[in-house]
């Protein structure tokens, strides 16, 4: 009998706890990100039909990185200008998730102006794969317009998106399309953290080395 996968994208509700919470009680919300991702890296697999785990949205690792002393560094995100040379639907899906790890990049830099950029770019790679639907501009939680007008609402648009395609992918039985997409975030995000100026190396080093917990489920997720 063949694998079920059954896949979450974790933590909104701390995402958005952490943008409503002061300064002051961040560093206390990037623990709980952390400790709640470490204890779905432990989770493995269930039984031999059914393979679960989460994986945490890309904005929140960007933040776990961000807040270990991560400095924007220009001319490494990938170029939104490149959208349209993904053609086959794996790059597209890829690259899919490479933008939105470069707008979370983006947001947790306060680059607005680059985010805007992103958010259009992934919008013009979803009509590329067939997703159009997800990123549906008539949806108000999910138009690019409405998306591109500060870091709240930017944030709002990588949330609802996320929602939309997790919604789609069990719809439509497709998981593969939240593990495929969301490969590409997190070796963008991941390439990023590494090539990124830091003020405090030791401790992006470390946090770059708690998320390989995370590959090692993806791998397992994707050979599945």
């Amino acid at each position: 009998m063949k694998n079920k996968t059954r896949i979450g994208i974790a933590l909104f509700s701390l995402l958005l706890f952490a943008w409503s919470c002061s300064e002051n009680n961040t560093d206390k919300t990037t623990v709980e990100v952390i400790q709640s991702v470490n204890s779905v890296e432990n989770a493995g697999i269930e039984s031999s039909e059914d393979f679960y785990f989460f994986l945490p949205s890309p904005i929140q690792i960007a933040h776990i990185l961000k807040k270990s002393g991560l400095i924007y560094e220009p001319g490494i995100t990938n170029d939104p200008k490149k959208y349209d040379q993904y053609q086959t639907r794996i790059s597209g899906l890829l690259n899919l998730g490479v933008y939105t790890g470069d707008l979370a990049y983006c947001i947790m830099n306060d680059r607005i102006v680059e985010g805007r950029e992103y958010a259009a770019a992934i919008k013009k790679v979803s009509d590329l794969v067939d997703l159009s639907e997800v990123y549906n501009p008539e949806k108000s939680n999910t138009n690019i317009e409405a998306a591109v007008e500060n870091r709240d609402s930017l944030i709002n648009f990588i949330i609802s998106t996320q929602e939309n395609l997790n919604e789609y992918a069990e719809n439509s039985n497709q998981a593969s399309i939240l593990l495929v997409t969301f490969t590409g975030a997190w070796i963008e995000t991941i390439y990023l953290g590494s090539h990124s100026e830091n003020k405090s190396p030791e401790n992006v080093a470390e946090t770059l080395t708690e998320q390989m917990g995370i590959l090692k489920n993806l791998i397992s997720g994707l050979k599945t």
